[in-house]
C-alpha cells in the first residue's frame, strides 16, 4: 500500500486478521499478506475544499447539498457538517451528500462544511455560510409578547368576572337576609297578632260560657217562678171540682194533672227541648182548662210535620204562658160566645214562628173585676219578654222577637201574639 491509500485494504480484499510491528501493519487477506507503513499512510494532507452545491432554506425544511469539485463520488472522501446554534458537535453526512434540518427555531445561524478521507483526515479550509431563519408569525417575539397580554388580559377579565359575580352573589344574599328578616318579623307580627287572637277568643269563650251559665240561672229561676204559678192555678181547679163534689172529673183532672206535671218536671231541668214535646205539654194544659171551664172555649194545634219529626229545640215552657194568658184573661170573660184559640207552629224563612191567636175580650174592651191592662201587665207575658231578651243576649242578635197584633186580619179572633226564633 503505497501514501494515500488508508490504513486498511479496499474492499476487493477479505481481511481475516491484522498484525502491528512498530510502524509496521500486515493484514492478512485472502489474497495474501498486505504491508503498510502507518507513519506513510495515516498522515496526509488534504489539498481540496468542499463546495456546497445547492440549498434550500424554508420554516419547515432547511437542506444543503454539498461535494468537492474533481472528486464527485469518490468513497474514499467524507463530509462532516455542523450547524452552530443547533448540533454541538459535527455531523456525519450521509452517502447522497445532503444536510437536512427541519423545523429550525429563527434566528441567526452559521452552517459548518469540511471534507477528510477515511483516515480521518480533514481539509484545513471549511466553508462556512451565514443562515437567518425568519420566525413564523406566531413564533415572533411581539406575537408571544400578545399573546402573554392577550392570556393575562383574560385571566384579568375573568377575576373582574368573578369578582363582579361575588358582587351579586353578596348583594343576593343580603337581599335574601333582610328579606327573611322581614318576613321573620311579619311571622312575629302575625304570631302576636294570632296570640291577641287567640287569647280574645279564649276571653270571649270563657265570657259566653258564664254569660251562658248567667242565662241557664236567669231562665231556671224565671221557670221556678212560672210553674207554681200554673200548678196554683190548676190545684184551685181541682179544689173547685171537690167543692162542687165532681169525684169523676176530680178524678180524671187529677189525672191529666199528673201527665202535665211530669211534662213540666221534666222540662224544667232543660232550657231547650223539642217542639212535639212543648206542644205535648200545651196540649194537656189546654185540656186542663178545657175541663176547669165547662167547655167554654175549643182549641185547634197546627204543626208543621217535619218540625216535629225534626231534632230542632225551643226555649221550655214559652208557648204555655202565652196560652194560659189568652184563657184567663180573654175567654174566660166572654159572655155569649163561645172562646176560640188557635195555635200554629211553622218555619218561615229559616225562622221558627209561633202564633196564638184567640177571640176573647182583647184590648179594647176590659174584664170584669180588672182595674188595668191583663194583657200588657200579665206575669206570662213578661217572663216570655225577659227569656226572648236573654236569648238574644246569648246570640248576640235580635232574631227572637215577640209580636202582639191587637187587631189581626184573621176572621173571628181578637188577639195575634207571634213569637220569633232563630232556626
Amino acid at each position: 500500500m503505497k501514501a494515500g491509500d488508508g490504513i486498511a485494504p479496499p474492499a476487493r480484499f477479505v481481511i481475516h486478521d491484522l498484525y502491528l510491528d512498530a510502524d509496521v501493519l500486515l493484514w492478512l487477506t485472502d489474497k495474501g499478506i498486505i504491508k503498510g507503513d502507518i507513519n506513510g499512510t495515516i498522515k496526509a494532507d488534504i489539498p481540496f475544499r468542499p463546495v456546497i452545491s445547492a440549498f434550500k432554506i424554508l420554516n419547515k425544511e432547511n437542506s444543503f447539498h454539498f461535494s468537492e469539485l474533481g472528486h464527485l463520488g469518490d468513497r474514499h472522501i467524507r463530509y462532516n457538517y455542523k450547524l452552530e446554534g443547533i448540533d454541538q458537535d459535527w455531523m456525519e453526512a450521509d452517502g447522497i451528500q445532503q444536510a437536512v434540518y427541519t423545523n429550525i427555531p429563527g434566528g441567526d445561524y452559521r452552517f459548518h462544511l469540511r471534507v477528510g478521507d477515511l483516515n480521518g483526515n480533514w481539509s484545513t479550509e471549511q466553508v462556512l455560510i451565514p443562515v437567518v431563519v425568519k420566525s413564523m408569525w406566531y413564533q415572533s417575539r411581539w406575537f408571544r409578547i400578545a399573546l402573554i397580554g392577550f392570556i393575562f388580559l383574560v385571566i384579568i377579565l375573568i377575576l373582574l368576572y368573578r369578582i363582579r359575580q361575588q358582587k351579586k352573589l353578596n348583594q343576593l344574599q343580603q337581599e335574601f337576609t333582610l328579606t327573611l328578616q322581614r318576613e321573620l318579623a311579619q311571622n312575629e307580627q302575625q304570631i302576636r297578632e294570632q296570640a291577641e287572637i287567640l287569647e280574645l277568643e279564649k276571653e270571649q269563650k270563657l265570657a259566653s260560657e258564664f254569660r251562658q251559665k248567667l242565662y241557664e240561672s236567669e231562665l231556671k229561676a224565671i221557670r221556678s217562678q212560672m210553674n207554681p204559678h200554673f200548678i196554683f192555678n190548676i190545684l184551685n181547679s181541682i179544689d173547685a171540682y171537690v167543692v162542687e163534689k165532681d169525684a169523676q172529673s176530680a178524678s180524671k183532672l187529677i189525672h191529666k194533672f199528673a201527665a202535665l206535671s211530669r211534662i213540666v218536671l221534666e222540662n224544667s231541668q232543660f232550657s231547650m227541648v223539642s217542639v212535639a214535646s212543648e206542644i205535648q205539654l200545651v196540649k194537656l194544659y189546654l185540656d186542663l182548662e178545657r175541663e176547669r171551664f165547662g167547655h167554654i172555649f175549643c182549641f185547634v194545634i197546627q204543626v208543621d210535620d217535619e218540625l216535629v219529626k225534626s231534632k230542632v229545640k225551643i226555649p221550655s215552657m214559652l208557648i204555655q204562658p202565652i196560652v194560659e194568658n189568652a184563657v184567663h184573661h180573654g175567654i174566660r170573660h166572654l159572655n155569649r160566645r163561645k172562646g176560640k184559640i188557635l195555635i200554629r207552629v211553622n218555619v218561615d224563612e229559616r225562622k221558627i214562628r209561633i202564633e196564638i191567636l184567640d177571640n176573647g175580650v182583647g184590648f179594647t174592651s176590659e174584664p170584669r173585676n180588672s182595674t188595668g191592662s191583663f194583657k200588657t201587665t200579665s206575669f206570662g207575658l213578661k217572663g216570655v219578654e225577659e227569656r226572648l231578651r236573654m236569648i238574644n243576649g246569648e246570640s248576640g242578635t235580635d232574631t227572637a222577637a215577640m209580636l202582639i197584633d191587637k187587631n189581626p186580619k184573621e176572621e173571628d179572633f181578637t188577639v195575634k201574639i207571634s213569637i220569633i226564633l232563630p232556626l
